[in-house]
């Protein structure tokens, strides 16, 4: 939304309209745009190799990168999605690092 070169990811329901996963207190929640140049800001992601390669030497994957925070990402933690500031940790690696499914990522 913020950017062209990333990425916003968008639930439609065709009752209630579209919703968007943006970071909100570091949670990553799922809310209708208000149209701010904040929530654009918040709505938008960078794919990025996946921080888990330097662990496992796996290229398959990404990470997500927050457009706004370059040191934050998102990450899972009891599995619950947050935006995570990233350490040097493995378990933050492998925590910010997701595989990518068909039908789930931009064509």
């Amino acid at each position: 939304m913020a950017d062209s070169r990333a990425f916003s990811f968008v639930a439609t329901n065709p009752n209630l309209g579209s919703f968007y996963l943006r970071h909100q207190g570091y949670r990553i929640k799922l809310h209708q745009s208000d149209g701010s140049d904040q929530f654009k800001q918040d709505a938008t992601f960078i794919f990025t190799p996946p921080l888990a390669y330097e662990v496992a030497q796996e290229p398959a994957g990404c990470s997500l990168r927050s457009y706004q925070w370059p040191n934050y990402f998102i990450r899972h933690i009891n599995r619950e999605l947050w935006l995570g500031k990233t350490d040097a940790s493995e378990q933050f690696k492998w925590d910010a690092s997701f595989h990518v499914r068909p039908g789930l990522y931009p064509t």
